[in-house]
């Protein structure tokens, strides 16, 4: 039984304010419509262009602070309204945006290491003001479920909530000889049927159904082969399919039955509360003390809103915000458990940075770093950049007043954790100045005592994360005074756990473990 005793100072000091990078170079213009995100180490931006009605796809590289098109010739669609942009930065690398062009509703993806382009016919839905996009990783990614996320979308104009299934980019992979596998979800409506090859087979026989007794049968085909590509999209389900093969002197050999699930396209989900309108925005957020999330502006609002993702559950109003016009975003803190989600929030008209903070909601980010360059502007748009060595947001900041485009391009460097070594993680003990090691650990039968000290006024939030990143417990202390402080906790189980003290915008991280 053991009482851990964590001695913590806390030293708050400013961050560095917002750096001035090389502008977005034409043809893109930051105007309405425009929009940024991270993904594959870069800052990647849609960037519609009014003159000469193109929307140009660009991106931009820290190690050499430039833009650049990604390929030749170069990546750009017709004049597209009602844009988002989002990447999937977990398995594969893609970009995906969604844009009405000559008023109809599209799905591109762009794959840079290939400089493929590929596109979808929107038929579900149509954007409008507000339309956004956002990326979630598939946490079960196994050959048997291989779909390496979704989009979840706002489509705008409506309280409508929609979900895309994205296919595996890799192709088909057989499990124990055969495609789709025994139990397998996919999201490719138009798949490839793969079995086991026999000796001496001269024709192959492919049957699949939406029954187990095959009744419903929807595919009946003889292959030279022992695969089937369908050719005509196949609507989701559940399915059953079966093969088999014969030889010169030989009658059909069946094989056993194998069943699989289709969930491909475009899913409504439950809709979110209020109508949403410009000034709208989406973010994802892997570890929203310990629920994977989304949350929501809904634009010309100040509501603000959270939809839980695992177990999927419906809109939840959380904290309101500024009021959110035309040139509002967010962007969220993408890293892996046990650290939590930081928020920000940039709001049209507003010249201040914004952090989400529960249970006190929405705050000014630090001080003079709060203060943004300019006003923001319809098509600002704000990223969070897990970079090597430091964390940044990077910001476009729209059209002005008079619709004038301004490419400018900034960037802010945010504090990281620092890990249970006391190494950190690149810089952050500029930010928290002393951690003196005066831990001890005494026997009082998992009585966990929490002591700091604030050198100024704070706000305080302490979280307990196990190993793997689940939420234990939350220690809320709300708004404390200078000097010494301690909260308590009683441990249920043993093992290792991480304790996290959010200190108004500083974070630190400290490691122990309950025998």
């Amino acid at each position: 039984m053991l009482r851990v005793i964590l001695c913590i100072t806390i030293a708050i000091t400013a961050t560095s304010a917002w750096e001035v990078l090389n502008s977005v170079p034409e043809p893109g213009r930051v105007v309405d419509g425009a929009a940024i995100t991270y993904g594959g180490d870069r800052v990647w931006g849609v960037f519609p262009n009014p003159d000469s009605e193109i929307t140009y796809l660009l991106y931009y590289n820290p190690n050499d602070n430039q833009w650049h098109l990604p390929s030749e010739p170069e990546v750009a669609f017709e004049m597209l309204k009602h844009t988002g942009i989002t990447y999937d930065w977990k398995y594969d690398d893609i970009v995906f945006i969604i844009g009405e062009e000559d008023g109809e509703p599209m799905l591109y993806w762009y794959i840079p290491s290939t400089e493929e382009w590929d596109y979808d016919d929107i038929v579900d839905f149509s954007l409008d003001d507000g339309a956004s996009i956002a990326y979630r990783p598939n946490p079960y990614h196994c050959m048997l479920y291989p779909i390496p996320g979704w989009l979840y979308c706002l489509p705008g104009g409506d309280r409508e909530f929609w979900r895309y299934w994205i296919p595996s980019p890799w192709g088909p992979v057989a499990v124990d000889g055969i495609y789709p596998g025994q139990g397998a979800t996919i999201a490719d409506q138009t798949p490839v049927f793969i079995w086991e090859e026999t000796p001496e087979a001269i024709e192959y026989r492919l049957v699949v159904a939406t029954d187990p007794n095959f009744f419903t049968t929807i595919i009946d085909v003889t292959t030279a082969t022992p695969q089937y590509q369908v050719e005509t999209e196949m609507e989701n389900g559940t399915y059953y399919w079966k093969t088999a093969s014969r030889s010169s002197s030989s009658t059909w050999n069946w094989s056993e039955v194998h069943t699989f699930t289709l969930q491909g396209g475009w899913e409504q989900l439950d809709s979110i509360p209020e109508y949403i309108n410009e000034g709208a925005a989406l973010a994802y957020e892997p570890n929203y003390y310990g629920t994977e999330c989304l949350v929501a502006f809904i634009g010309s609002s100040t509501h603000c809103y959270r939809y839980d993702l695992n177990p999927a559950g419906s809109w939840v109003r959380i904290h309101d915000s500024r009021t959110q016009n035309p040139g509002s975003a967010l962007a969220t803190r993408v890293l892996k458990p046990p650290y939590p989600t930081s928020r920000w929030g940039i709001f049209g008209g507003y010249d201040s940075l914004y952090e989400h903070a529960p249970p006190i909601g929405w705050t000014a980010y630090g001080d003079e770093e709060a203060v943004l360059p300019k006003l923001l502007g319809p098509g600002a748009s704000l990223a969070y950049f897990p970079g090597d060595d430091s964390n940044y947001l990077y910001l476009i900041v729209g059209e002005d007043d008079e619709d004038n485009a301004r490419n400018d391009f900034y960037r802010l460097r945010i504090p990281l954790f620092l890990d249970d070594s006391g190494d950190g993680d690149g810089g952050q003990t500029a930010y928290i100045q002393s951690i003196p090691q005066q831990t001890r650990i005494i026997n009082s039968n998992r009585s966990i005592t929490i002591e700091y000290s604030l050198d100024t006024p704070a706000n305080v939030r302490i979280s307990v994360y196990d190993a793997i990143g689940r939420l234990i417990k939350a220690l809320h202390a709300g708004h404390q005074r200078a000097g010494a402080h301690q909260l308590h906790w009683e441990a249920q189980t043993s093992g290792a756990c991480f304790v996290l003290l959010d200190i108004g915008d500083k974070q630190v991280r400290l490691k122990t473990v309950v025998r």
